[in-house]
């Protein structure tokens, strides 16, 4: 029984051809798409109470004649070809009204990857900046707010299943007032946006399965349950 159990692995584990078919990719998925660390919420909820942001964090001088700021679609399209994507997102957390907390989630646009999740701002890191700076910047951008950055919830993994993309997803928790969440929008990059109480999202998690994905459920869980009282 070991024995095949460790063929087994070494057959979804070992490089032997440069298939990338989806069943390639869906052979490999349990392999791939993972946790890859996660604080717990006990630790979390410290963090946030200090309002903590990454040490260290602080945006870098760029050489000369460096742009730092994305590259054109086509060459990011070409890197996603054979390289994980290095990313980063944010959970906008916020109070409502009755004291019930709250996130702020994204639908993303159909023909993107994970099109039709509700998601978290972020995307990838530009070279050169600070996750902090960068993470506030592209939720002004997606949705109109600018987060407090507060902790860093954890590490994951993610392989698409509707388009070719594998990211290493750095996920943090932000806050923002609810006066400034409810005045948010959508970018042309998603087609929908929604604050969810805690109550409803679960509902939601349930009712609506093919709305969500396990990474921003895992997360958007980790960050209400860390709310501080």
């Amino acid at each position: 029984m070991c024995g095949f159990l460790w063929e087994f692995l070494c057959y979804f584990t070992t490089e032997k051809e440069l298939d990338v078919s989806e069943e390639t990719l869906s052979g490999k998925r349990f392999l791939t798409d993972t946790v890859i660390w996660m604080r717990n919420v006990s630790d979390l909820t410290k963090e946030r109470k200090l309002r903590y942001v990454h040490a260290g964090e602080v945006d870098i001088t760029v050489p000369p004649g460096h742009r730092s700021g994305g590259v054109s679609p086509d060459i990011y399209d070409g890197y996603r070809q054979g390289l994980d994507s290095a990313c980063a997102d944010v959970v906008i957390t916020t109070r409502m009204p009755d004291g019930e907390a709250g996130f702020l989630a994204v639908k993303r646009a159909l023909g993107k990857p994970f099109g039709g999740k509700w998601w978290m701002q972020g995307g990838a890191i530009h070279s050169y900046r600070s996750i902090e700076s960068f993470l506030v910047d592209r939720a002004e951008r997606e949705c109109g707010v600018s987060p407090v950055i507060q902790a860093l919830i954890g590490v994951f993994r993610t392989c698409a299943e509707d388009f070719l993309a594998s990211t290493t997803n750095l996920c943090y928790v932000g806050f923002a007032p609810y006066h400034m969440v409810e005045r948010a929008s959508a970018d042309k990059d998603h087609i929908a946006f929604h604050l969810f109480s805690a109550h409803e999202f679960r509902g939601s998690v349930y009712t609506h399965k093919e709305e969500w994905h396990w990474y921003p459920i895992q997360v958007f869980n980790a960050a209400l349950d860390s709310m501080p009282d």
